[in-house]
């Protein structure tokens, strides 16, 4: 998917579990443009315990060139009212010494032992406040943007109650540094990687605002704001939040039409020269 080279310590794919997929794929050709096709039901390990051999699996694309996924939701997570969500997938260099690392971490769960991803493999992890994302050691997969194609992911944001009780996790499990953003008055962070790429970030939200659970958020590169939420608006989506950076770049976070949780931030052409751009502006 993507490039022929895996970039250690940052996110490279993210996918959509929704309880409907005709509906979500729907959403995001109006929204982003995307046009998806079916990949067939995954080829579960023997272990699992999700059904993942019940699940389709949708590829979504821009210019040809996959940009997400899009699946059924699980069999174990309608089980237990999971609400739609979107995942986010780090590139790491060695999975089995990662899972061995966050062993040691109080609160953290494996929700998914090692199993093949394509051609590499994968675990799902939630960090000690219980926020999910997934771990990848394996070739060929990169579908992070650079700002340059509206609707291509471009950046991860953990969405969580304490910085504090997580930040260990973060540093030791996954080896980031943590930055703090001088411009969050001490509620947000940077993640850096070991080149010293910023890569993602994490901010405290109130309950009030982000509700009882804690998550990643994918953001994808929009030309525009204010067009895409009339286009958020008109396919069924809502509005959650909306943050000005440096007074010129716009991000938001929505629910889609069936009630996932996404992000995006203006890019557009003057961000293309910036390589990333998004080392410069989160």
């Amino acid at each position: 998917m993507g490039a022929t080279y895996k970039p250690d310590s940052n996110f490279v794919w993210t996918d959509l579990s929704s309880y409907d997929t005709a509906a979500s794929r729907r959403f995001y050709e109006a929204v982003f443009g995307w046009k998806s096709y079916g990949m067939g039901r995954i080829d579960a390990e023997p272990s699992d315990r999700f059904g993942m051999d019940h699940v389709n699996y949708h590829i979504a694309t821009l210019s040809d060139q996959p940009a997400a996924g899009i699946f059924d939701m699980p069999p174990f997570f309608q089980e237990i009212k999971m609400p739609p969500f979107w995942m986010s997938y780090l590139a790491v260099d060695d999975i089995e010494a990662v899972v061995a690392r966050a062993g040691d971490i109080a609160g953290v769960t494996i929700d998914v032992e090692p199993t093949a991803f394509g051609d590499g493999t994968m675990v799902l992890i939630r960090d000690p406040l219980g926020a999910g994302f997934t771990c990848y050691d394996g070739p060929n997969i990169d579908a992070k943007g650079d700002g340059s194609q509206s609707g291509r992911m471009v950046w991860n944001e953990l969405i969580t109650e304490s910085i504090l009780a997580v930040e260990q996790f973060y540093r030791e499990v996954l080896g980031f540094d943590l930055v703090e953003d001088n411009g969050h008055d001490g509620n947000r962070v940077k993640l850096t990687n070991g080149a010293g790429e910023e890569v993602a970030g994490i901010q405290e939200v109130d309950a009030s605002i982000r509700s009882k659970k804690v998550y990643w958020v994918p953001f994808f590169s929009v030309d525009g704001l204010a067009e895409l939420t009339s286009r958020v608006n008109s396919a069924g989506g809502t509005q959650i939040s909306k943050t000005a950076y440096g007074g010129s770049l716009n991000s938001a976070i929505y629910y889609d039409n069936t009630g996932a949780v996404f992000g995006v931030a203006e890019t557009g052409a003057r961000y293309r020269d910036v390589r990333p751009w998004y080392r410069k502006s989160f």
